[in-house]
């Protein structure tokens, strides 16, 4: 395996025996090129196969929560709103961004966090936008899963004034 198709570093060279070579994800930090060849019990090679070239995608996570419309108390402080999506096999962290444009160029929250969820707590009302992607060993990248998010607050309400009763009886009796 080698790292560029003509003048790269190699990377593993190793016999086996049968049809499998198993590769460990750091090695798939860039593109690999790879080529075979076949050693008789006599040690006679064959010629080298053609190189071909081992590119690896990793899928975006599928976005679990929220969805839709997400109902927040406004005051006296904003409830959070939780963030949730699926474990992407072999990731080290997630980047999730929150945005009020579906191009997210006004971005109001970008962070990485080590697992499939995130709690937001500088909630705002309005139709915002949030995306997740999975970050893997040598810097490979998911591509962005992203979905919108309509949030509406509420307050709560206030107790009503309550005025107090006073009862006065007034009675009319004269003294002579």
């Amino acid at each position: 395996f080698k790292n560029d198709e003509k003048t790269g570093v190699m990377l593993v060279k190793k016999e086996v025996e049968g049809t499998v070579f198993p590769l460990k994800l750091e090695s798939l930090a860039s593109d690999l090129y790879w080529r075979v060849w076949v050693k008789d019990p006599f040690g006679r090679e064959t010629q080298a196969s053609p190189v071909h070239k081992i590119s690896v995608k990793f899928l975006a996570p599928e976005l679990l929560l929220p969805k839709g419309v997400v109902n927040i108390r406004l005051i006296p402080q904003p409830d959070p709103i939780d963030f949730a999506w699926q474990n992407a096999a072999m990731a080290q962290k997630y980047s999730i961004e929150i945005a009020k444009d579906e191009q997210f160029k006004k971005i109001i929250q970008q962070t990485e966090v080590n697992e499939a969820k995130y709690h937001w707590v500088q909630s705002q009302e309005g139709d915002l936008y949030w995306r997740v992607r999975a970050l893997f060993v040598g810097g490979k990248k998911s591509e962005y899963k992203s979905s919108q998010l309509k949030v509406t607050g509420y307050a709560i309400p206030q107790p009503p004034v309550m005025e107090p009763i006073i009862e006065v009886e007034i009675s009319e009796e004269r003294e002579e």
